[in-house]
């Protein structure tokens, strides 16, 4: 298959999955640029991926007529003038999650990409979790009914993640935000589930394991959607050495629920269970489901799909974690902004 979608790559954290694509015969897509701050590692990704273009200044992969699509995967703070500046160089773009941190800046991004007719992605990696996906398919396909609740969770023991080294930034909070940079993933989901949301009402505390940080970092964030639906989203970052099933999955129907890797419906003779139909055998893990995101913009790009999170969906999820935010702040139920 040809190589003729070419790349460059803001930061070699998340986006070194990115640079597979090199070696993968199925794809169009090609690295042809790198950036990132530490050299070493922008000499080593390179000469292991044969990419010719290893900078420090990202502005450098605006400027080639040999790149037409930047992949942003840099700090959380720096994404909307890079996204931004990418647009106006005449690039589409795939961003990770969160997309930007503010509305000001998702207001700007959905004007720019409107303006210049590029496509925008955002990686939410959760969407492309092969159960999230199976799920999302039965929903789709009316096997569970119209939806009544849906219950998402996105939980972790973040103390090794910001004693990582190269991660201060995350300690931040003028440039990590919990509910925006965090939970986004929990509530991503669950307006994919459930549609778009009414309603909001969230609580928070602090679990006293973490850098204190005004607003916590532990938070239960309870949903109305328009549809009639309602929902609930677990977002814990101080849990310490929580399980697995914290973070289950669960979305009940009219005719049946999904709980985990369960699927229960009614049968004519009663009770039908059965396990969850994933069909992508690639597994989940980072750099599978970058495989998936890429993947899909690559169909995007060729006009045949549109993003599966665009900027305006990308403002949703953030519209419902700033809801949350002002709940939190206020003790009342708040109104996220759905209409963009």
């Amino acid at each position: 298959m040809r190589k003729d979608i070419e790349l460059g790559v803001i930061g070699l954290g998340m986006g070194k999955h990115v640079l597979r694509v090199n070696h993968d015969a199925t794809s169009r897509m090609i690295v042809r640029g790198i950036c990132d701050l530490d050299e070493r590692k922008l000499s080593d990704h390179a000469r292991e991926h044969d990419i010719e273009l290893a900078t420090t200044h990202y502005e450098a992969l605006l400027e080639r007529d040999d790149i037409q699509v930047v992949g942003i995967y840099s700090p959380d703070h720096l994404h909307a003038d890079q996204i931004l500046a990418a647009l106006a160089a005449g690039k589409h773009v795939v961003v990770t999650k969160p997309m930007v941190n503010s509305m000001a800046e998702a207001e700007q991004v959905i004007a720019a990409v409107r303006r210049s007719g590029k496509t925008l992605l955002v990686a939410q990696t959760q969407r492309y979790r092969p159960e999230n996906m199976a799920t999302k398919r039965l929903l789709d396909a009316g096997e569970i009914g119209d939806v009544v609740f849906v219950q998402t969770g996105y939980v972790h023991d973040m103390r090794p993640v910001l004693a990582t080294p190269g991660r201060d930034w995350r300690r931040d909070p003028a440039k990590k935000d919990w509910l925006v940079g965090a939970a986004c993933h929990a509530i991503d989901l669950a307006l994919w589930f459930g549609g778009n949301v009414d309603t909001v009402s969230a609580y928070a505390n602090d679990g006293n394991v973490l850098p204190d940080r005004e607003g916590g970092n532990n938070f239960l964030i309870n949903l109305t959607f328009q549809n009639g639906a309602v929902g609930r989203v677990l977002a814990l970052f101080s849990a310490v050495r929580p399980p697995p099933g914290l973070s289950t999955i669960s979305v009940c129907g009219t005719r049946g629920s999904v709980v985990g890797s369960r699927v229960s419906r009614d049968g004519p003779d009663g009770v039908e269970e059965s396990e969850l139909p994933v069909e992508d055998s690639a597994g989940g893990g980072h750099a599978s489901e970058t495989t998936r995101i890429l993947r899909h913009m690559e169909r995007c790009i060729i006009g045949e799909e549109c993003p599966e999170v665009s900027a305006v969906q990308a403002a949703r999820t953030l519209a419902v974690a700033i809801a949350a935010k002002e709940s939190i702040r206020t003790g009342k139920s708040v109104r996220p902004r759905m209409a963009f």
